[in-house]
């Protein structure tokens, strides 16, 4: 017969304690990496939005795309028309 795998033959060379302890270790670093992040964004919750950053900057235009057609003006206004 070919084709066929046998069970004896798809069996890992690692062991069950071993596969736990990777697993264990995943979980461990995930649930670390998680809850730092939490306190870190707890933090910045807590201490509150600064009132530099409520105000745009100076010369920043009120309509988003305003500059952008400013620059397109500057760019088409070079240009001779068809």
């Amino acid at each position: 017969m070919t084709g066929i795998l046998r069970s004896a033959d798809a069996t890992s060379p690692i062991g069950a304690e071993r596969v736990l302890t990777s697993l264990v270790l995943f979980i461990l670093v995930y649930a670390i990496v998680f809850s730092m992040g939490i306190y870190y964004i707890n933090r910045l919750i807590a201490r509150g939005a600064e009132d530099r950053a409520a105000e745009p900057p100076a010369g920043t235009p009120t309509r988003p795309l305003s500059s952008v057609a400013d620059a397109g003006r500057e760019i088409l206004g070079s240009r001779p028309r068809p």
